[in-house]
């Protein structure tokens, strides 16, 4: 998966909704999205590599999550989140936004895509 994809992912469990957009200057057609619970059309933030946007629009949706670095050889960050269900899952990468990003697309995952704060039933 792409980097473009993971963030759209994340994007669509935060709530954003994707529209096309016809750029008037250009007569481009380009990706929008809408924000949750507004009406602001725009780009999305960078959830793959911005804490900050993971602190607005991710972070809050978890029910827990902490991010620890590896003391000894200053490497991998390792970002571990868990849901409403208490199941967590880790990730390690080379930075916080990523491994924290990289953890909630692996519980994303767990939940087939279907993230409701809940397993979902087989």
């Amino acid at each position: 998966m792409t980097d473009q994809e993971k963030n759209e992912v994340l994007a669509k469990w935060a709530g954003f909704a994707k529209i096309g957009y016809q750029n008037t200057p250009d007569w481009i057609l380009a990706d929008r999205w809408v924000y949750p619970n507004t009406d602001r059309r725009a780009d999305l933030p960078d959830f793959l590599h911005s804490l900050d946007a993971q602190a607005k629009w991710l972070l809050p949706k978890l029910r827990g999550y902490h991010i620890t670095r590896d003391a000894l050889t200053g490497g991998a960050t390792e970002g571990t989140v868990w849901g409403e269900t208490c199941i967590g899952t880790s990730c390690k990468a080379p930075t916080p936004a990523e491994a924290c990003a990289e953890a909630i697309l692996s519980l994303i995952e767990k939940h087939d895509g279907s993230w409701n704060g809940r397993v979902k039933e087989r």
